[in-house]
């Protein structure tokens, strides 16, 4: 192999390794402990989705588009600034609903409410090791950030773009790391 392929095989080894395991401790711990053990678990995850759900933001609607960002030029298109905008509103609506969709559903699910599908379960894994569930990195922008520091940057974004669509095209755009 290329020299950069190896570093990058050697990397994505070591990262599916740790995340394995990580996800095989925490089950470890379900299967051999007894109920508090488990009602502990189920309670921190519990916290953890009502933390998420309570900060959870609005959907960003294209209704809410200032005068400024609806505005067409003279050829009688939106400008690239408006366009590029509504994309990332759309973006970040499916996520946010998609969050919002499967917070609930677990929360019914560890309550007993509903069952527990195999991406629910997943999610819980990854909760308890602070991890963003594959079903939000899908439709989320890219990082490597832990699910505390995902969120906090999500809710940034959204503020940022809430800003932008309901006064007027920012001065300055911030970049993420």
């Amino acid at each position: 192999m290329h020299s950069n392929a190896d570093i990058t095989f050697q990397l994505n080894s070591s990262k599916r390794l740790c995340e394995t395991i990580l996800l095989t401790a925490n089950e470890d711990t379900n299967t051999d402990s007894n109920d508090e053990e488990s009602n502990n678990l189920d309670k921190t995850v519990l916290d953890i989705i009502k933390k998420l759900l309570e900060s959870l933001p609005e959907i960003l609607k294209r209704s809410d588009a200032s005068k400024s960002v609806k505005e067409r030029g003279n050829d009688g298109m939106i400008s690239i600034y408006s366009t590029f905008l509504f994309h990332e509103i759309e973006k970040f609506s499916k996520l946010i609903i998609k969050m919002n969709e499967t917070l609930v559903n677990l929360q019914d699910a560890i309550k007993g409410i509903a069952l527990m599908s195999s991406e629910l379960d997943r999610m819980f894994n990854l909760f308890l090791v602070n991890t963003v569930p594959p079903n939000w990195k899908k439709l989320s922008f890219l990082s490597l950030k832990p699910l505390g520091s995902w969120y906090d940057d999500l809710l940034k974004r959204v503020e940022y773009l809430r800003n932008w669509l309901t006064v007027e095209l920012p001065i300055h755009h911030w970049l993420t790391v």
